[in-house]
């Protein structure tokens, strides 16, 4: 957040706005799941199956943190640029 000293600057908005943060991914335990079979084809499908389950869901949580860090940009640069033209006019309503 900015560091305005004036009470009325839009772009000093600390607890009026919501900041976006990048969400935590809880590691769930393995003691759920059965372990995989340790000999035979079954357990080298089951090894590719759970292989294949754990890059899709690492590209979904990076493109989701991808989503909300551009998000949090996105409502910084907008919380800036209020800013410095609030501050760039503040000549004019002096007068």
């Amino acid at each position: 957040m900015l560091d305005c000293q004036d009470v009325n600057c839009p772009g000093d908005l600390t607890g009026k706005v919501h900041i976006f943060k990048t969400p935590r991914t809880r590691k769930t335990s393995r003691l759920r799941y059965p372990s995989p079979p340790t000999f035979g084809a079954e357990a080298e499908a089951q090894k590719r199956r759970r292989k294949i389950n754990r890059e899709a869901a690492k590209r979904c949580r990076d493109r989701k943190n991808e989503g909300f860090k551009r998000l949090l940009t996105e409502q910084r640069e907008l919380l800036h640029s209020h800013h410095f033209l609030y501050h760039e006019n503040a000549h004019l309503r002096s007068e």
